[in-house]
């Protein structure tokens, strides 16, 4: 079966071109691009990391009456947690709640020291190193712009909608009869 990132799909776009006389007609063009079947926003990601913490941080408050080694305690428990999960089920719970699951680049989840390093480098995507810091809107663009990608193309794996995953295996398998 072909691997995700090997999938090419035919994107047509319709360009608007004038003729010699100023008329303006569309002209139309198919590229074949790389499938990416990551979902487009990062805020459902941070929604599920924050309920997920939310598990392990709250008892670790109550337990060790220290905020800071509360967090970082939280942190650990959620990335050995995510990666038993992501291994099993695709998901945690905070991810079960949104719809959404971890993938591997052979379209299944992933095996446990590969989640496992997924959710460790999760830390980097809010460090400060170049590529890896969230940037937040800038004046005068109308999006939300945030890289929470870094763990992911370095595991080679997706978070994806639940509900797309037929969808996944039936390009792996079309793409792979085109051999």
């Amino acid at each position: 079966m072909k691997k995700i990132s090997e999938i090419l799909v035919k994107k047509t776009v319709h360009r608007p071109i004038k003729d010699d006389y100023g008329n303006r007609y569309y002209e139309e063009r198919t590229f074949l691009l790389k499938y990416n079947p990551a979902i487009e926003s990062h805020f459902p990601r941070a929604w599920a990391k924050g309920i997920d913490m939310l598990i392990f941080l709250l008892p670790a408050i109550k337990l060790t009456q220290h905020f800071q080694l509360s967090i970082l305690i939280a942190i650990v428990l959620v990335d050995i947690y995510g990666a038993i999960c992501e291994h099993l089920r695709g998901d945690t719970l905070g991810k079960y709640l949104l719809g959404l699951k971890v993938i591997d680049d052979d379209g299944n989840y992933p095996v446990f020291w590969l989640s496992l390093k997924r959710n460790a480098l999760a830390v980097l995507n809010l460090s400060l190193l170049p590529g890896t810091r969230i940037a937040f809107p800038v004046t005068g663009e109308p999006t939300w712009r945030y890289n929470m990608n870094l763990n992911n193309r370095l595991c080679d794996t997706y978070i994806v909608k639940a509900s797309r995953l037929s969808e996944i295996k039936a390009l792996q398998e079309q793409n792979d009869l085109l051999k």
